[in-house]
């Protein structure tokens, strides 16, 4: 990576899937502290093309799914007439995907101040090239069309920067973006966001010091009021979490309902040396990557399936609920506020929020649990031995008394 410092920063559109398209949350959000700031926001229109496809893909799902489940509930009779009303007249609020979509993106370079680079002054002629002689993004193997966005996107950013004498830090995950930045006095590439971040930093000495001391008190429960704060906000955080559900079966699984929980978080590292960044530093507030190690569990219940290999259809067999628990080491952006050159009990947690917006948990073996049916067989036993004591109670009544 060349020297500091950098006059701009953009992302490719797998940073912006990586951070779950969150562009009003998470580590997409702390790009707007470069809205009226010295380094600036770049964004090439390829790339906002390409988030507004994914975004309006993933908005269509949603809006679908939230039509569908409410069609379910009113078909299962889960509410009344009115109710009924009311659910359906707020299903027809619902904006349409690409109007939905239009806003967040409008939204999202307005919060950023960003500065848009037009691939129209890109030629073909300058993408031929370097397709025609391998010169990266594009590669001796693989599908090299899906590489020609990728390669107007950069051509596109260089101009810009040896235009306006700029440098620009990237932040991709893609190998075409690195080996293009390889060869260019004006763009240097970072894989992570967060690192990213952190990079265009400057006088963050005391911050990373002040925040070292923040997570030495936590690992050390100096503080109770700080470790309380924190752990209301993961645990939020970690409940909102989708969550993907793998394991073991004979069958064919769908997870139906789960709970996720925190039991326990420690910060990654040692004291002096934790595995924490400063993504950004303003008068009275830090916001910080850090990493912690947690102890989570996580429950789930799940319908067994078989596929009929006549019709084709599934069939249920049965029923499953695992339970594990588990240790991950999760990134988490916290903000604190307060009295930076204080004691640190003058400063707040204001939030804490987890950087992946997904988390994949492994159940292990998925089968029929058996202890269920039975727990039904005995209760319906005892139900009919219930009815027979009664039936023969009945009949003892009835008898007639000698006298």
């Amino acid at each position: 990576m060349g020297d500091m410092p950098y006059d701009a920063i953009t992302i490719d559109t797998n940073i912006a899937i990586q951070s779950g398209l969150d562009l009003e949350g998470g580590l997409l959000a702390e790009l707007f502290q470069f809205k009226d700031a010295p380094i600036s926001f770049v964004i090439t229109d390829v790339v906002i093309w390409e988030m507004r496809k994914h975004l309006n893909n993933a908005t269509k799902k949603a809006r679908d799914g939230a039509i569908t489940a409410v069609r379910k509930a009113i078909n299962a009779k889960l509410a009344d007439g009115p109710s009924t009303e009311l659910l359906s007249a707020e299903i027809e609020k619902l904006a349409e995907p690409t109007e939905a979509v239009k806003g967040r993106l409008e939204s999202f370079l307005l919060s950023t101040g960003a500065v848009i680079v037009l691939s129209d002054t890109v030629t073909a002629s300058d993408v031929l090239k370097l397709y025609f002689n391998v010169k990266p993004p594009f590669e001796e193997a693989g599908a090299k069309k899906a590489e020609f966005p990728d390669a107007a996107a950069l051509l596109a950013l260089e101009a810009w920067a040896k235009a306006s004498g700029k440098k620009i830090l990237a932040v991709s995950a893609d190998k075409g973006w690195k080996s293009f930045a390889d060869d260019s006095e004006y763009i240097d590439v970072e894989v992570d966001l967060g690192t990213a971040l952190s990079t265009v930093q400057t006088h963050t000495e005391n911050a990373v010091q002040k925040f070292s001391s923040f997570l030495g008190s936590i690992a050390n429960g100096i503080h109770p009021e700080l470790n309380e704060q924190l752990e209301r906000e993961l645990s939020d955080s970690i409940s909102a979490l989708a969550l993907v559900a793998d394991g073991e079966s004979f069958f064919t699984f769908e997870m139906d309902e789960h709970e996720l929980s925190m039991s326990d978080f420690t910060p990654m590292g040692e004291p002096g040396d934790y595995d924490l960044k400063i993504v950004r530093l303003g008068n009275d507030e830090i916001v910080a990557q850090v990493g912690l190690s947690i102890s989570l569990n996580a429950e789930a219940s799940f319908s067994l399936l078989v596929k009929d290999g006549i019709d084709k259809d599934y069939i249920s067999m049965g029923s499953a609920t695992n339970e594990v628990e588990f240790e991950k080491d999760i990134y988490v952006l916290i903000t604190l506020v307060g009295d930076l050159d204080g004691p640190l009990e003058n400063l707040e947690i204001f939030r804490a929020e987890l950087v992946d917006k997904s988390i994949t948990v492994d159940f292990g073996s998925i089968e029929i649990d058996y202890s269920a049916e039975a727990e039904y067989d005995n209760w319906l036993e005892e139900q009919e031995q219930a009815a027979l004591d009664d039936e023969a109670a009945a009949a003892a009544e009835a008898m007639p008394t000698e006298i």
